[in-house]
């Protein structure tokens, strides 16, 4: 259905969602590279982010649930703490190629 949607980029049209924000954006991998980067993007904003290959995103949200980052609250909904985040996410992209 996205892919006859005229305002959804191209890059988006080739990749696959593998988490959704619950807003129609999301994580999404770039199937057309050789050791597919992994990307956040907004349908609003066209520049993605870069998280690196799979490996390198799965750890990033690996460490953010040893760390207590990210977490399942009582009533069973994801959060994440922001600042933690934040942070966590700029020290994740000084380690990776983006």
């Amino acid at each position: 259905m996205m892919q006859g949607v005229p305002f959804v980029d191209k890059l988006r049209k080739v990749s696959v969602k593998i988490m959704d924000d619950g807003a129609g954006d999301g994580f999404f991998l770039d199937v057309t590279k050789t050791n597919p980067p992994v990307f956040y993007h907004m349908l609003e904003d066209p520049t993605p982010q870069y998280y690196g290959n799979m490996a390198e995103f799965i750890e990033f949200i690996a460490l953010g649930f040893e760390d207590g980052t990210l977490f399942v609250n009582e009533a069973g909904e994801f959060k994440y703490d922001e600042a933690k985040y934040r942070a966590a996410e700029q020290a994740h992209f000084k380690k990776v190629k983006r």
